[in-house]
C-alpha cells in the first residue's frame, strides 16, 4: 500500500508547452465497412440453386474488399441437410454452380419448437481479402434425394473496402 501510495503521489503531468504536435504515423483510414444480406431459395424438388436475392457482390474498381465475417441460416424440413456456400469469381468471371472458389459455411441444426421445420445456423470468421473486379455470391444445395419442401437461407456479409 504505502508502495503504491508513493508511486501515485509521485505523477504530474507532462510539460507539452513549446513542443511540436505530433503527427499522426497512419493516414486518417479510407476503410469503408459494409453488411449485405443476400438471400436464396430451393423450391420444392430443386438441389441447387445459383440465382439469388440482392446478385452478385463486386469489388469496385480501384478497391479491395476485406470479408471480416460471415453469418447465415437456412430454415429446411426436419432430416434435411443443406450446404451453404460462398462463392468467389475471379476478375470478372461470374462464378456459378460449377465455377468459382468454394468457401463452405458449416452450420448446426436447431428444431424450432412447435414448428415442422428446424433451422441451421452458421458463422465463421473469414478475413477473405479480394481484388476490384472480384465477385462474391452465397450459394446453397442438398442432396439430390432431399427434394421435398421449400427451402430458404440468408447469408449476411461484414467487411470494409479499402
Amino acid at each position: 500500500m504505502l508502495l503504491a501510495g508513493l508511486f501515485i503521489g509521485s505523477v504530474r503531468t507532462a510539460q507539452t508547452q513549446g513542443l511540436p504536435s505530433r503527427t499522426p504515423l497512419v493516414a486518417a483510414s479510407t476503410r469503408q465497412h459494409f453488411s449485405e444480406t443476400l438471400g436464396i431459395a430451393l423450391e420444392a424438388g430443386q438441389w441447387a440453386n445459383s440465382s439469388q436475392v440482392g446478385g452478385l457482390i463486386t469489388v469496385p474498381a480501384g478497391r479491395t474488399m476485406v470479408v471480416d465475417y460471415v453469418t447465415g441460416f437456412v430454415n429446411i424440413p426436419a432430416g434435411q441437410h443443406p450446404q451453404m456456400t460462398l462463392r468467389v469469381g475471379t476478375r470478372g468471371l461470374v462464378p456459378t454452380a460449377g465455377m468459382g472458389s468454394v468457401i463452405y459455411l458449416h452450420g448446426t441444426e436447431t428444431p424450432i419448437v412447435s414448428a415442422t421445420q428446424h433451422m441451421v445456423v452458421a458463422s465463421q470468421p473469414l478475413g477473405l481479402h479480394l481484388e476490384a473486379g472480384n465477385t462474391l455470391r452465397a450459394d446453397m444445395m442438398r442432396p439430390q434425394n432431399e427434394t421435398g419442401g421449400r427451402i430458404y437461407a440468408s447469408v449476411t456479409i461484414y467487411g470494409y473496402l479499402e
